[in-house]
């Protein structure tokens, strides 16, 4: 159950963005939440309630005063704890001064989520958006979330803008220590467009420089579409001209070819100089009828097929009942698989 100890100020601004009641907003989503100026809970491509029976989504809950209560992640139109939050269902509670998540299982049991994270606590501003998150274990000790992208933090500390916007992030581990985000930038700054998506990460150092971090480059761009669905992400340094990510091995890539679910089906892949890569120039992706990928071909500049830099010409994902991903399978030119 919701606790609704929140001041009807706080629910006014919670719920800015919205123009519709709570129960109107409640529904099947491809996305849950794309508001990344973490402001509020914003779900994103809407699922008719036939599809959601084959479609994999998300089931998003508001009350009537526009807050959210929570979310459930189905796979083939059954419950699934592998959503992109590593659990069945999240639960909002609300309290005077904070927020927290909750997790559970299809059998609505309290769980750890696949990082770890038995709950989740949002300290607020006064103007009621969050400030401060941690993350604690059932024994109600800070815990390093585990599996995301190698960022071993327990804390996250940012600041806003004048609206409230997302500003900068600093995260810590359970120790204290600085946690670099995913680019290795120690401070992230961030940049949003009119509609609210993230326009860039920055790395600034202590004198206000943009600066280049570990991998050779201070900025990451990004664009959106209308429904916060990206597509382009590119890696500037700090002279602003384009360079390749040392392990991704691209500078700038293009998602393109959308479905009326948001799923891409083509990615190109830039090089520095604005080319397509020689290495291989794109990817073919097909989808599986909920929505998760089948199967990849990666094709030349030609438009014939190819090797990525690792030596990959195609793969092909498989998935258990559950919706768990059971791995990757590559394959060569020559269709042989890569052990």
């Amino acid at each position: 159950m919701i606790m609704k100890t929140i001041t009807p100020f706080y629910i006014l601004l919670l719920s800015f963005c919205f123009e519709s009641s709570g129960q109107s907003l409640s529904g099947y989503y491809i996305h849950w939440n794309v508001d990344h100026t973490e402001r509020s809970i914003r779900p994103s491509i809407p699922v008719s309630n036939q599809d959601a029976k084959t479609v994999n989504c998300y089931l998003v809950s508001f009350d009537e005063d526009n807050q959210f209560a929570n979310v459930k992640f189905y796979y083939n139109g059954e419950p699934s704890q592998y959503s992109s939050y590593g659990a069945f269902q999240v639960s909002r509670i609300y309290n005077a001064n904070n927020f927290e998540d909750h997790y559970f299982n299809s059998l609505g049991e309290r769980v750890k989520n696949a990082e770890g994270v038995y709950r989740t606590v949002y300290h607020l501003n006064n103007l009621g958006y969050w400030i401060r998150k941690e993350y604690f274990d059932e024994n109600n000790q800070l815990t390093d979330i585990k599996g995301s992208h190698s960022q071993k933090a327990a804390i996250s500390i940012v600041t806003r803008d004048s609206t409230n916007k997302l500003a900068t992030e600093v995260r810590l581990n359970a120790k204290g220590d600085t946690i670099p985000d995913i680019n290795g930038f120690k401070v992230v700054h961030f940049g949003f467009n009119k509609d609210g998506y993230i326009s860039y990460r920055k790395n600034i150092d202590d004198t206000g420089q943009l600066t280049d971090g570990p991998l050779g480059y201070a900025q990451v761009n990004f664009q959106c579409h209308p429904t916060g669905t990206f597509f382009e992400e590119e890696f500037r340094n700090e002279n602003y001209n384009l360079v390749e990510h040392p392990r991704l091995l691209f500078a700038r890539v293009n998602f393109r070819q959308y479905n009326r679910y948001g799923k891409f089906q083509r990615i190109y892949y830039i090089d520095k100089n604005g080319y397509p890569d020689e290495r291989r120039a794109y990817l073919e992706l097909d989808y599986n009828p909920n929505m998760t990928i089948q199967k990849g071909i990666f094709y030349d500049r030609k438009g014939k097929r190819t090797e990525d830099p690792r030596g990959v010409a195609s793969f092909q994902f498989e998935y258990a009942e559950s919706g768990k991903s059971l791995g990757r399978k590559n394959f060569n030119l020559e269709g042989e698989e890569i052990k």
